[in-house]
Order: C-alpha cells, then structure tokens, then sequence
C-alpha cells in the first residue's frame, strides 16, 4: 500500500514538475509559437466603424453629431411649423447646435488631456 504524501512533499513534487516543464526545449517552444500567434492576430484585426469612430477626437465627434441633429432640424421644423421664418430659425438653431456639441467634444478632449496629464 503507497504511503500518504504530505502536503510538503506534494508540493514539493508540483514545483519539480513545473521546473522540469520549465527547462523544456518543446515547451518553450510552444510558448514563443503561442506568443507569435496572438502577435499576428492581434494585427490581423479588421477595421470596424466603431474602432474608426473611437479614433476620432471628441471635438470632431461633437460637430457631425451637431451637424446631423441640425440638417434633421432643417428638414424636419418647416414640415411642422408652417412659417416663412421656419427654414431660418431652424439654420440658426442648426449651427448652434453643431457649436454646442463641438464645445461639449471639445471639453471631453481637454478632460482625456488632464487624464493623461495625471498618469
């Protein structure tokens, strides 16, 4: 009958194997693979709008924001409100839209800047 391991002994034994394993040629090797491969697929992602739109500073981000909601506003305020000054109002409200998101992308750069800046 096989005597009973301590826990120090079976420890022990752990840390041969994995000293053993360590000194491996093939298991190095398979490392410097594995490595290799997740190198090369890490520069194989694709290119996806989200990443696209993430590298874009805010400011630029603020401004077609601003510019979508207010050329959605040229369309949409003369359809519903029947007036000669509807088409002008809304431009006016249109461009200060696009300024107030690009003021709003400008101050989330300027907070990315001090985050950086605090590291």
């Amino acid at each position: 009958m096989p005597e009973r391991l301590t826990p120090e002994q079976e420890r022990l034994l752990r840390l041969r194997e994995q000293q053993l394993s360590a000194r491996d040629p093939r298991h190095k090797r398979d490392q410097i693979a594995r490595l290799a491969s997740n190198r090369e697929r890490a520069t194989d992602r694709r290119i996806t709008t989200g990443r696209v739109w993430r590298t874009v500073s805010h400011l630029w981000r603020g401004i077609f924001i601003g510019l979508l909601l207010g050329i959605a506003l040229v369309i949409g305020l003369p359809a519903l409100w029947l007036s000669p000054w509807a088409l002008v109002v809304a431009i006016i409200v249109g461009l200060g839209l696009t300024g107030l998101f690009a003021m709003i992308g400008s101050l989330l750069d300027y907070r990315d800047n001090l985050k950086d800046l605090s590291r």
